[in-house]
């Protein structure tokens, strides 16, 4: 039972909200890296799922889901690749979701730029008042280097909106995958609670049986 609860606490989360996000184009770089994230785990999901097949449904598991687990790796196999060179992986932890830098020359251009203009402030300017605040000042150089950062800024963000939409339209080319993927997750996700509910029971689960509709007696369920 252990084996079980591992697959669904480490490896059966969210895929249904992300691949929704891809369908309806709603998808940002933070769905785009939590993909990445579950991508990376798709072997370790494959490994424990085999280790806790018993030989009586080893056949069944596998054309149930294993082989198509094994299918949606190989067909996102290049996505690690995208992600990890178009993304700042470092930034994560900050939760920050950019792109890099030097992804992008105009991109790396700025960034240099808005770096230089922060570091080249003057050492002298000119007191233009002070308030409970603190105090206000300005030089020409000051007010120029202002500007500058102002408009690399401006302008380092509106490219970093470009490439975004780039790569989560890149991503999102691989949506049929991850529904399909959702597909095979879910149906884990509810025979594993099924499993759950029957190991946890104070009384032994007992099959329920599946009779045509119409057929057999009618229960009322109240």
């Amino acid at each position: 039972m252990g084996a079980t609860r591992i697959i669904q606490d480490e490896y059966l989360k969210d895929m249904h909200h992300l691949s929704k996000r891809f369908h309806k184009g709603l998808a940002n770089v933070e769905n785009v890296v939590r993909v990445y994230q579950m991508i990376l785990k798709l072997t370790g999901l494959i490994q424990e799922l085999t280790k806790t097949i018993e030989d009586t449904f080893a056949e069944l598991v596998e054309d149930q889901y294993l082989k198509p687990l094994k299918e949606a790796e190989t067909s996102l196999s290049k996505y690690p690749e995208v992600v990890e060179q178009t993304i700042d992986l470092e930034e994560l932890d900050r939760h920050n979701y950019v792109i890099k830098h030097d992804y992008d020359p105009q991109l790396e251009a700025l960034a240099e730029t808005i770096s230089k203009d922060a570091k080249n402030l003057p050492k002298k300017f000119i007191d233009l008042g002070t308030n409970k605040s603190g105090v206000f000042f300005s030089t020409k150089k000051l007010k120029r280097l202002s500007e500058e950062y102002k408009e690399a800024s401006q302008a380092y963000s509106r490219t970093q909106s470009t490439l975004v939409k780039q790569v989560v339209g890149i991503a999102a080319t691989y949506t049929p995958v991850l529904e399909s993927l959702n597909d095979v997750i879910a149906h884990l996700d509810v025979i594993f609670s099924l499993a759950h509910v029957a190991c946890s029971a104070p009384t032994a689960y007992t099959k329920p049986k599946v009779v045509e509709k119409g057929a057999g007696s009618k229960a009322s369920l109240s």
